[in-house]
Formats: C-alpha cells, structure tokens, sequence
C-alpha cells in the first residue's frame, strides 16, 4: 500500500507542477501581449444649425484620434426630449458635418456624437447639443425672392415685414394708411443718425398692436443662414426695440436674433450683404432697403437650442 500512495503522490505533485509552469506561461504572454483596446477621443465643438422644418445640420472638429490605423467613422445618436433614441448614423472619417432629416418641426432633439474603432470601440467621451429644425424663409409669399424692406420714408413706398404669413413664406407688406394688412408686420426699417438704418420694433409705431423684442447679442458675421452654434443668445437677451445697421463696408453678411413677444415665437434674421458695394443695404438716399432671410421656429417658446453635456455609456 506503501509503494502505491508514493506513486498517486508524485503524479498528483508532478500535476500541479505542470499546472503551475502553464500558469506562468500564460501570464507571460499577457504581459508581453495585451489585449485591451485604444482608446479614442471625441469630436469636439459640435454646433448645429436649422436646415429645414424637418432637419438639422451639425458641425464638428475632426477628432484628434483620426490618424490612428484603427479609427473607423463618426457614431452619431439622435435623442427625443424623454431620452430615447429615434435615430443613428454613422458619418464617414474626415467629414466633419452632415444634415440629419426625418425630424419633425417643433421638436428639441440631443444630438450626440462619438468617434468609433475597428471591434467595435467608441470614445469614452462625446460631444453633444441640443436644436431644433425650424422654417427657412428666402422669399416673399407674394412677389418671390428676395425679401426686400424699404426703410420708413422711402419715396419708393415705405414697408414691413411679416415674418410668418400663411405658415408658408415671409411677406413684405406696405406701411401705407390704405394697406389694412399693415398691423400685421414685426418689423420695420428705419433711418438713424451717422447715415446708417436700423431694424427696429414695429410696436414703436403708434397704432401697430404687434411687439418685437431683439436680442442685445452683437451682429454676427455669416455667410448665410447655415452659420452653426453650439446655443443661441439666452432668453433673457431679448431686450432690445432696434438693431442699428451700420453704414459701412462689410466683408460678410450679418446674423441677428428676435423675438415676437405678441406670441413668444423666435426667429433668427441674416441681413444680406450687396455683393456689388460691400454694404448691408441696398439703395440710396432715402430708398434705401435691406436684403433679409429668415429662419423661424413656428412653435412658442421654443428658442432653438440648449446646449448640455453628455458623458454616458453609448447605450443609454
């Protein structure tokens, strides 16, 4: 019985000592050979801007992580207000925008993004923000393009300017006594000292029931109205009965915000530049007018983007 006890004794110490070499072989080749994955980092500065009443375009910097190998695209997840996700998209590496449609008008939706790998990494981080797509008016709902406001004592027949006639269009309307539409206008041009003109509250005018409020941000430089944001002016900034016009030569065009206080709906107004003379109007003496394109957000209150952070697991 001796002799049979040593012999199941060593083939069980010759067993563990075989494990144990396995063991540290295993952990050898993963020390020298790791497994984990690299790590990405996130697009950043993401901003956006209302393309339609049914999409929103987003503009982002390129993600610092693009040069590696294993860098696939962009992971873009589109979020209702309760949080739940009603749209992905993949973006391809080196594009840093794209429009996201299908949307629907009125609605603030988070877009978030997130730079993807090869197996099916993702960036720890995102870049994030919240709009909203909104109604582009470029032309007059009766004349056609452009929306063209002539300042108040123009010779030519002074005018306002409707921002949302028939849900449809823009539409300049004539100030004149025997125009009964006229109380329907938000705003009007207006001639101030130093040779300049000014968009002002067509509330100051006495008789006119409408009340326009403008934001107190400074006029911003665009090209048209596809300029992006990560947030527009803040609600409160909306306190001003006038934006002068300056008269001087500009190298873009000009952005502005405001607010209709008659039924607390906001609307972002580009003021175009004369390609011809460098100026934001249009016309001498005292016919002079401006060139206006408009994107409105037809339901009250909503005032297109909130900007927030998100720093989640790409599944929630």
């Amino acid at each position: 019985m001796t002799g049979r006890k040593t012999v199941v004794n060593t083939i069980v110490l010759a067993s563990v000592l075989l494990g144990a070499i396995w063991l540290g072989c295993n952990k050898a080749e993963e020390t020298t050979n790791p497994t984990s994955s690299p790590t990405f980092s996130a697009p950043t500065n993401l901003r956006a801007f209302s393309a339609s009443p049914t999409s929103v375009g987003l503009v982002w910097n390129l993600s610092a992580s693009e040069s590696e190998s294993s860098f696939n695209n962009y992971l873009i997840k589109v979020k209702n207000p309760v949080g739940a996700t009603v749209a992905t998209l993949n973006v391809a590496k080196g594009t840093p925008n794209t429009t996201v449609g299908s949307l629907t008008e009125g609605v603030i939706y988070t877009f978030v993004v997130w730079s993807t790998g090869a197996a099916g990494v993702v960036s720890a981080d995102s870049a994030s923000v919240r709009w909203s797509p909104a109604r582009r008016y470029t032309q007059d709902s009766v004349t056609g393009p452009p929306i063209q406001v002539y300042e108040l004592r123009s010779t030519l027949g002074a005018s306002g300017l409707q921002f949302n006639s028939n849900n449809a269009y823009a539409r300049v309307r004539s100030l004149s006594v025997t125009n009964p539409d006229r109380f329907l206008c938000d705003v009007y041009v207006d001639s101030v000292g130093g040779g300049a003109i000014c968009l002002k509250n067509i509330g100051l005018l006495s008789g006119y029931p409408r009340n326009t409020f403008f934001s107190n941000e400074p006029l911003r430089d665009a090209t048209d109205l596809n300029d992006p944001r990560s947030a527009p002016p803040d609600t409160t900034s909306y306190q001003l009965n006038r934006v002068d016009i300056p008269a001087i030569v500009v190298t873009q065009s000009k952005i502005l915000y405001a607010r209709s206080n008659t039924d607390n709906k906001y609307v972002r107004i580009l003021i175009q530049r004369n390609q011809a003379t460098g100026l934001l109007y249009s016309g001498s003496g005292s016919d002079r007018y401006v060139t206006i394109q408009l994107s409105y957000q037809n339901t009250a209150g909503n005032w297109f983007a909130m900007p927030v952070r998100i720093n989640s697991p790409i599944g929630q």
